[in-house]
């Protein structure tokens, strides 16, 4: 009869960022941080995962575009702007991209160099940045260490405290 923990263990090996942490999906090294894990697949010509395309993408911003009409929202902060695909349908007079990978913001400066409404910052050098609208799409569950967790929510809190008079 097979262990609960050893079946636990078979279907983990099948999800690729518990392979990554475990060490064992295709000869990539061992897992260290988030935020060297999110900058190696970028490098090696990853994208920011199937949520940014196609369908989830459409709704996504469908939802937020309507969001920042309707609110009449004037400038937006993004903790986690990733490769830059989602943001390719966003309706933003103004947007700040801040991501910990230094990859995801030279591929998002590369990709929206012509638009001036658009600008990316590494989190270690986004200081105070803040806008009407913060925001973080499809990170939370990629955070798996509890600290970068519980500090990239107090960000999120922080932005709204400062834009919000709390």
């Amino acid at each position: 009869m097979k262990t609960l923990k050893g079946q636990l263990r078979r279907v983990a090996r099948r999800i690729p960022l518990a392979r990554r942490i475990a060490g064992r999906g295709r000869g990539d090294a061992p897992f260290t941080n988030s935020g060297s894990y999110w900058d190696a697949r970028y490098a090696s010509g990853g994208n920011s995962g199937s949520g940014s395309y196609n369908r989830l993408a459409t709704y996504k911003a469908e939802v937020l575009n309507g969001l920042v009409a309707d609110m009449d929202i004037r400038s937006v902060i993004e903790f986690g702007c990733g490769d830059g695909a989602q943001l390719e349908l966003a309706i933003y007079p103004k947007y700040l991209g801040v991501d910990v990978s230094p990859q995801a913001v030279s591929r998002c400066t590369s990709r929206f160099r012509s638009d001036p409404t658009k600008s990316f910052h590494l989190l270690s050098s986004s200081g105070n940045s803040s806008a009407e609208m913060s925001m973080s799409l499809d990170v939370v569950y990629h955070l798996v260490e509890d600290s970068v967790y519980e500090a990239h929510i107090e960000r999120l809190r922080e932005n709204f405290a400062r834009t919000h008079d709390i």
